[in-house]
């Protein structure tokens, strides 16, 4: 995932003791609620200075963030990617995206933080060898990607896709993920988010991976 191969190493070499609580292999099972007390009693025996925590799809309860936040001498961190769920239980709040800010403000946020990405150049490197394929396409599916993708099809121009929710895809390692960088001849990028009626264009992770990997985006 993105943070166990950007954040977590760089932390690292800074020199700070760094635990991953794993949410990945929980994120499609019913039963969540497990998550929520064993987070707590790491943090009650662990006790860390901070929590660095990136929500997806609700995994861990609003209620124990706000726990840990109120009632533990834990600093809490939410890296936002798309909502503010979660910016009234933390501390701090960082976002890419500027227009956020006061959102994450409003729903009671006292300290957000506004920064960029970053990939990291240990893994993202240029490989010798021949680009063999034309197009790929790395990322979920979502209803604008869908439609733009079946008129590139409909235009018979072959397009290699992989993440999750796409028929007949697969979910690619890491190293998987570099090397199709390095043998494509285009890396597609599609990042426009619909809330509401609007079109929002985002930063995504693969606008630093694809180019540092020496791939074209």
């Amino acid at each position: 995932t993105y943070e166990t191969v950007n954040i977590y190493p760089v932390l690292e070499s800074l020199g700070h003791k760094v635990m991953i609580f794993p949410l990945i292999n929980q994120v499609f099972s019913r039963e969540i609620r497990p998550l929520d007390r064993e987070l707590l009693d790491i943090v009650k025996i662990m006790k860390p200075d901070l929590m660095i925590f990136l929500e997806y799809k609700n995994t861990i309860s609003v209620e124990v963030i706000r726990d840990i936040t109120e009632h533990t001498s834990v600093t809490t961190l939410f890296i936002s990617g798309d909502d503010e769920n979660f910016s009234a239980y933390v501390n701090n709040t960082f976002t890419t995206y500027k227009p956020a800010i006061e959102k994450h403000k409003e729903a009671g946020c006292p300290n957000v933080i506004f920064g960029g990405y970053y990939a990291n150049d240990k893994i993202y490197k240029k490989y010798k060898g021949k680009k063999n394929i034309n197009i790929s396409f790395v990322g979920a599916l979502t209803e604008t990607r869908r439609l733009l993708f079946n008129k590139i099809t409909m235009a018979d121009i072959a397009i290699n896709i992989f993440g999750n929710g796409w028929p007949d895809s697969k979910i690619l390692t890491l190293s998987e993920y570099v090397l199709l960088i390095n043998k494509s001849k285009v890396n597609l990028n599609v990042s426009i988010d619909n809330i509401g009626n609007k079109e929002f264009l985002q930063v995504k992770g693969r606008d630093f991976e694809v180019p540092m990997a020496g791939g074209f985006l």
